[in-house]
């Protein structure tokens, strides 16, 4: 085998690994304050320790563990302040795109943004974790629009790390979240593209983005 290949495998390997971890965490089996060795999670995701290992150093680097020497890992509990930055983040980067692009946005094949509203009506009959998980890939294919492939990817991150707020905060509160809390203005934003109304359009996705914190 190539080193080219045995690396290819090793950042499979990795990747494979740091998703078995992160969905730990996203169904609340890892919770706030939870401290793990890599030996519980090797035995768990029947994975050798070497990927594992990678994936926990990558996830360290993304404050999403906190290695603690000799210990083991602890899960990072995110704070309200955590959750206004992020949002903060989120309104500059979605609303400043779409002010920026608007006139190519409002190009755009009338049926791709009907489309969009898909992820909006498939939000009924499920539960909260699902309809948050859902609402957020209306604003991640609205932004794919801008065509920005690294501010996309800056995105991700950010709603990643709102996902986890959510989950840690809202675990045993999910018959509080609604499919009205999460996407009231959906419907508004597409109309106000059609209608070539910006001032709506930013109005409508400043407050949709802010519904999380309300």
């Amino acid at each position: 085998m190539t080193n080219n290949k045995l690396i290819t495998k090793k950042n499979s390997l990795k990747q494979d690994a740091y998703k078995k971890i992160y969905d730990l965490v996203t169904t609340n089996v890892i919770k706030p304050g939870d401290i793990i060795n890599l030996a519980d999670l090797e035995k768990h995701l029947k994975l050798s320790r070497a990927p594992i290992r990678d994936a926990l150093i990558e996830l360290c680097s993304e404050n999403v563990f906190k290695s603690i020497p000799r210990y083991g890992y602890e899960l990072i509990v995110l704070k309200q302040e955590d959750l206004i930055e992020m949002l903060n983040y989120r309104l500059i980067l979605e609303c400043g795109f779409l002010d920026k692009n608007w006139e190519k946005i409002v190009m755009c094949n009338p049926g791709v943004l009907d489309y969009l509203l898909g992820y909006t009506k498939n939000l009924t009959n499920t539960d909260a974790v699902s309809e948050w998980q859902n609402s957020t890939l209306f604003h991640i294919e609205l932004f794919k629009l801008h065509g920005n492939a690294y501010a996309l990817s800056s995105l991700e991150h950010a709603i990643k790390n709102l996902t986890r707020f959510f989950i840690q905060n809202y675990w045993k509160n999910w018959a509080e979240i609604s499919n009205d809390t999460l996407n009231l203005y959906h419907e508004n934003i597409i109309r106000a593209i059609k209608n070539d109304d910006k001032e709506s359009a930013l109005k409508y996705l400043s407050m949709d983005i802010g519904g999380f914190k309300r």
